[in-house]
């Protein structure tokens, strides 16, 4: 999925960021992965800015503190030991948030590599115990019908389903979604936004779906290739919509 080509230097900081450099790669990563808590590598720490350090100091129980800027105000921030890093992000995610990890580049002036992981797609016993399944979970939309692609990457399962709009909400407790991505909501009707939020699983907009959407058969191809039909007879074109969405999502995440 596309991110913003001209980032607010607001966004999900809830603050303004100044200018300077480490400010401008923090907004950069924070619209590359809108909707996660972005944590960003300072030498032996991870910081984390705004709003998201707000959330990540209650979740982890981390002091909050204040980082300067000369061109707008302080801004909240908490720290993490790098050391410790992966078993904060392990918390966060089992607390339901999504995380994105901006790390150092291999040299000076490079890009900053970006790693986004969240509930359903990580296979850290830690954030899915083993007696439950980790459905990474697409709702698409097409008129009256709803179809759901799922996968659960600590085992490889994939399939997928269609339900009618009034009848989408058994459909997904069936499923027991970890996290769920709407990448098309119905047009007036509450039916899937109230299946959504009764299933209990973080959930958010995918934006940049209609895209991957209109080119499905040569996503589909990628992911399964040639003969990719065959593979997947039976499965109605609104699912093989959402499961060409998934897997570029999966293929991105």
């Amino acid at each position: 999925m596309k991110a913003r080509s001209s980032p607010d230097r607001k966004l999900a900081t809830g603050v303004a960021l100044g200018t300077s450099p480490m400010m401008l790669a923090y907004t950069t990563a924070q619209a590359q992965a809108p909707n996660h808590l972005v944590l960003y590598r300072v030498g032996e720490f991870y910081e984390v800015l705004g709003r998201n350090a707000d959330t990540v100091s209650r979740t982890l129980g981390l002091q909050l503190t204040r980082r300067r800027q000369k061109d707008a105000e302080d801004v909240p921030m908490c720290g993490i030991p790098a050391g410790t890093s992966e078993q904060a992000i392990a918390r966060l995610l089992a607390a339901g948030h999504k995380v994105a990890v901006s790390e150092q580049p291999s040299e000076d002036g490079g890009e900053r590599p970006l790693r986004r992981v969240s509930p359903a797609t990580s296979v850290d016993v830690n954030v899915v115990p083993g007696e439950r399944t980790n459905n990474l979970t697409i709702a698409l939309t097409e008129g009256q019908v709803v179809a759901f692609a799922w996968v659960d990457l600590s085992t490889g399962e994939a399939s997928a389903t269609t339900a009618s709009l009034e009848g989408c909400g058994p459909a997904l407790a069936r499923i027991a979604p970890t996290e769920i991505l709407v990448a098309r909501w119905p047009d007036g009707s509450e039916a899937l936004a109230i299946a959504v939020r009764s299933a209990e699983a973080p959930y958010s907009d995918l934006s940049g779906a209609d895209e991957i959407i209109n080119e499905a058969d040569t996503v589909l191809e990628q992911g399964f290739g040639t003969g990719w039909q065959d593979r997947l007879r039976g499965f109605s074109p609104t699912e093989l919509a959402a499961m060409a969405v998934l897997l570029d999502y999966v293929r991105a995440a």
